[in-house]
């Protein structure tokens, strides 16, 4: 029988390690070969984020926005967030296919650029696929832009409220 020490490494230090060994490896690549396609790849994996937005980030975050509350009209599987009674994202909470997913308003130029940039957002889930979209939360959106669409998806529902209602919202 052997005598082996088990070393445990986190998950963020397996996602450091690994990006930093592509990173060397391209480089290296990069700079034998000089080629397109090198540089792609590393450029890729430079601008890549170690740690997504996960479900407990997306909740804190959509909490932390003026105004809002958590309720579960659909079920006690489907987090919905509200302002003055108007739904502005949801999220389930099982995962689809491995991944979170949650649903915000957006404007649809901007929805339309945001689907073309990422394979991440997608038409909205269940919804109006005009002015929703469906966000994977661990994919290649960034958490700041995440947390940019959820203030726009704010600002949108916001914005279709009733004069009064839009100035109490700003004087909170």
């Amino acid at each position: 029988a052997r005598n082996c020490k088990t070393i445990k490494i986190r998950k963020r230090e397996v996602a450091c390690l690994r990006i930093c060994f592509y990173l060397c490896a391209c480089a290296f690549v990069l700079f034998l070969r000089k080629d397109y396609l090198c540089r792609v790849i590393f450029h890729a994996f430079l601008y890549r984020r170690i740690i997504d937005m996960n479900i407990e980030e997306y909740r804190d975050y959509c909490l932390s926005v003026k105004g809002s509350e958590e309720c579960f009209p659909f079920g006690d599987d489907t987090l919905v967030y509200k302002v003055f009674g108007k739904v502005y994202t949801y999220a389930g909470l099982n995962p689809k296919d491995g991944r979170f997913i949650a649903n915000m308003k957006c404007d649809t130029a901007w929805s339309a650029e945001l689907m073309e940039r990422y394979s991440g957002i997608t038409f909205g889930y269940h919804s109006d696929k005009k002015y929703w979209i469906t966000v994977e939360l661990e994919s290649d959106v960034p958490d700041e832009l995440v947390k940019r669409l959820i203030s726009h998806s704010v600002d949108e529902v916001v914005k279709k409220m009733p004069k009064s209602k839009q100035r109490l919202y700003y004087e909170m």
